[in-house]
């Protein structure tokens, strides 16, 4: 089988979409920007209900199992297109659930993997999904954590933030190359350059830079209020928000901070946060 699935991967609201952005615009290389609503077009998401109904025309009647096998031959068909790099954008641990991998091993050449303090990711995800910090706080600590299905979307198996980080960055069977949100945002340069080289991408300054600018919050805040975002969920008000690192601070509780840390202590002393 080819091993030609190359996963963006990330917990939720950890930069996934902006490297979607990035990317988009730098393989068209157009002096205008790429429409928000056209990035899909260099990523499948792994969570997109119309994939799967092209499987499993009755998908809602359809039990967990059946829809994860469904998932399997979905990868597979992607994987064995032809083509040498098949971008997969992915929010799900890197594990198996009713002992079926979530990631197959033998269809995946490589992954990107964004990671974000969990402290900015909390108040992300909060809007995002249209609840409370402390609620947010308690499903990214919770190994059970999963989204619910809808019209548009498949479960997806999230785990705690601690665990999805360590399922990805932490000795997986395949090449990951580790982003982090805060460098993206001090040096973008550096940072997207890294992600096109880890694709096997030539890196062109010129390029670099205009891809960089097209993908820049302020511009894509804009384009979302004036286009709208096929992503933003029902429950948000809009998808991009902040676009900030430390948010957080002076704005969630101090014994909700207390908590967080508490929750994933070893996996954020090791990146730093």
């Amino acid at each position: 089988m080819n091993k030609s699935l190359v996963w963006l991967a990330s917990f939720p609201k950890s930069g996934n979409t902006w490297l979607r952005i990035f990317l988009s615009n730098y393989l068209v290389n157009d002096v205008a920007p790429v429409s928000l609503n056209d990035i899909t077009r260099i990523a499948h998401g792994d969570s997109n209900a119309a994939l799967y109904r092209r499987i499993l025309p009755d998908l809602e009647r359809r039990s967990e199992i059946e829809i994860l096998r469904a998932r399997g031959a979905l990868l597979a068909t992607i994987a064995g297109n032809g083509a040498g790099i098949n971008l997969i954008k992915t929010h799900n641990v890197n594990g198996r659930h009713l002992g079926m991998p979530l990631i197959p091993r033998h269809l995946t050449k490589s992954a990107i993997y964004i990671v974000r303090n969990p402290l900015d990711v909390t108040l992300s995800y909060a809007r995002h999904f249209g609840i409370d910090p402390e609620q947010a706080a308690r499903s990214m600590a919770s190994v059970g954590n999963r989204t619910k299905a809808d019209s548009d979307s498949v479960p997806q198996y999230l785990g705690s933030w601690a665990e999805n980080v360590r399922s990805w960055a932490c000795h997986p069977p395949f090449p990951v190359c580790v982003l982090k949100y805060e460098d993206m945002l001090l040096d973008p340069e550096a940072s997207f350059a890294t992600a096109l080289t880890h694709l096997g991408v030539p890196v062109d300054n010129e390029r670099l830079i205009r891809a960089i600018e097209h993908s820049r919050f302020e511009r894509v805040a804009q384009q979302e209020a004036e286009q709208g975002f096929l992503e933003r969920p029902r429950r948000a008000e809009r998808f991009f928000a902040v676009g900030k690192s430390r948010q957080w601070d002076g704005v969630l509780p101090g014994k909700l901070v207390d908590t967080i840390r508490r929750h994933h202590a070893e996996v954020m002393g090791a990146l730093g946060y």
